[in-house]
C-alpha cells in the first residue's frame, strides 16, 4: 500500500490574485491473488486551479478553482502468453465560481460525474512483439442538464484501439 502527497504553490510579485495553492493526496494498494492474478486500487484527492490558458478562466479576477475525486479498481491476469486487463475508474470534478469585473462566472455547469471502464487483452507473441486490443467505456454526467449556453454535454461513448507493441532486442 502506499500513500502520496503533492503541493504546489505559485506566487506572483505584482499579481497577487493570480496566486494559487494546489495539492493532492492519493493511496494506492494491490493484492495478488494467485501467481497470475492480482487487483489494484486506488483514490485520489485533488484541489487545484485552472491554467489561465483554460477559457473558463480567462475573464477570472482569480483562476477557477475545482475538486476532483477519483477511484479506481482494477485486475490483471495472464493466462500463458495471454495477458488480460479489467478496469474502472469514477470520478467526480466540481468547479468553484469565479468573479469578475461583470459578475460571477457560474461553473456549477460543469460539475460532473465521469466514469470510465474497460478491457484490454495482448499475446506475447514474440519475444520482441505483443499483439493487443482493447475496449473502453466511458459515461460523463454533469449535474446539469444543460449549460448556461443551454448545451447538453452528458455523453456516453466508448473506443476500441487495436495495436502492436514492439520491443528492442537486448543485447
Amino acid at each position: 500500500m502506499g500513500l502520496e502527497a503533492h503541493l504546489d504553490s505559485s506566487s506572483y510579485l505584482e499579481h497577487g490574485k493570480e496566486n494559487a495553492l494546489n495539492y493532492w493526496l492519493s493511496t494506492e494498494a494491490s493484492k495478488v491473488l494467485t501467481a497470475s492474478t492480482q487487483l489494484v486500487g486506488g483514490a485520489l484527492y485533488r484541489q487545484a486551479h485552472e491554467d489561465r490558458e483554460s477559457p473558463d478562466s480567462a475573464n477570472g479576477f482569480k483562476p477557477t478553482t475545482y475538486q476532483e475525486i477519483k477511484t479506481y479498481l482494477g485486475s490483471r491476469h495472464e493466462q500463458g502468453r495471454f495477458n488480460h486487463n479489467i478496469g474502472a475508474t469514477l470520478e467526480r470534478s466540481t468547479f468553484d465560481a469565479t468573479a469578475t469585473s461583470a459578475g460571477m462566472i457560474n461553473n456549477s455547469d460543469r460539475d460532473r460525474n465521469h466514469i470510465t471502464f474497460g478491457v484490454k487483452s495482448s499475446y506475447d507473441w514474440r519475444e520482441i512483439l505483443t499483439p493487443q486490443l482493447q475496449i473502453v467505456g466511458d459515461v460523463r454526467n454533469y449535474d446539469a442538464q444543460t449549460d448556461d449556453f443551454s448545451y447538453r454535454r452528458s455523453s456516453k461513448g466508448g473506443r476500441a484501439t487495436a495495436g502492436t507493441r514492439f520491443k528492442g532486442k537486448k543485447k
